[in-house]
């Protein structure tokens, strides 16, 4: 093959080479670069801390400078909310132009505490109670929004012994009151509350503290006195007229008279003398053979004392 055919053959050859090369490099540095880029994007969406339970921040991540210089960050989450919580699901802009959809942290769930309870005042109401609690919620700012309360008469919330469950009720009232008519005499109660906080997240069952309510009612006091506008310094006699319930007795009463004489008296039907004219209250207390003790207080309408008349003869 002469010289110069064989000189040709190997320039084209070269040049072949030298083509396959530059395509290769290019191809390399380019594939390289979007690995960067992607890598880069990973790197920073997975350094964002959204807001939940380790804390977190609403601000996108800074840029983060890495993998040969190539910066990708966060700029901008969609929607904008100040809060990101378990089942809401934001898309996530970085500046490389990538986009992604993540879910947002469960949140920390509220806690009642200081839960109480205060039943009625047995000499005006029957059975009745209202339970009371606060709310603990380790972000701070959060409030209560809903609460669910249950009472019932075994330890378990289980089958008919439910008296109450309120369902969710949406309020930020700490406190619940039965109805009367809801709960019975001579009866231990338990009862259980949970919450949930602004962002819809729930608490868990919290237990009370237990309570019996009354064996029968309370008695219910009545009295009365003569002469009905006693004068001053005349001997007026009081009866007591109270009721009391479940088998019970009456087992002391305790009486005081405003400027009376005496000013008060354990007697179940006192006689006494008021001092003076106007309106005198009386205050009457009967307690039952169980313990259970009330009081009532009305008004007596004391007359100024008739002078003494002496007739004398013309």
């Amino acid at each position: 093959m002469p010289k110069t055919k064989k000189k040709k053959i190997r320039i084209i050859l070269l040049a072949a080479f030298i083509c396959l090369f530059f395509v290769g490099a290019t191809f390399v540095f380019i594939n390289h670069k979007k690995i960067q880029k992607t890598l880069s994007v990973e790197f920073t969406l997975n350094h964002f801390s959204p807001r939940g339970a380790s804390g977190g921040t609403m601000i996108p991540a800074s840029c983060e400078s890495g993998y040969s210089g190539h910066e990708c960050c966060v700029t901008s989450w969609s929607p904008s909310t100040s809060s990101y919580y378990m089942g809401v699901y934001f898309t996530q802009t970085s500046n490389c132009g990538s986009t992604r959809t993540v879910e947002g942290t469960a949140a920390s769930p509220p806690t009642p505490v200081s839960l109480s309870v205060a039943q009625s005042n047995y000499c005006i109401a029957g059975p009745g109670a209202t339970f009371s609690w606060a709310i603990s919620d380790p972000q701070s700012g959060d409030t209560q929004s809903a609460y669910y309360v249950q009472v019932a008469t075994n330890a378990g919330f289980s089958g008919p012994g439910t008296v109450i469950s309120t369902g969710k009720i949406s309020s930020a009232s700490t406190a619940y009151a039965t109805l009367q008519g809801v709960l019975s005499y001579d009866q231990k109660y338990y009862w259980q509350v949970m919450i949930w906080d602004n962002h819809n997240t729930a608490s868990s069952w919290v237990s009370g503290p237990s309570f019996t309510t009354p064996k029968h009612p309370y008695p219910t006091v009545d009295f009365s006195w003569g002469p009905i506008n006693p004068s001053a310094n005349e001997d007026t006699q009081f009866a007591d007229q109270s009721t009391v319930y479940g088998g019970s007795s009456k087992s002391a009463w305790s009486w005081v008279f405003q400027d009376g004489s005496p000013t008060s008296s354990t007697q179940q039907n006192p006689m006494i003398k008021f001092l003076a004219a106007g309106a005198k209250q009386v205050v009457l207390q009967v307690t039952d053979s169980d313990g259970y003790a009330c009081s009532r207080t009305k008004s007596v309408g004391a007359r100024l004392a008739l002078p003494n008349w002496k007739e004398i003869a013309p």
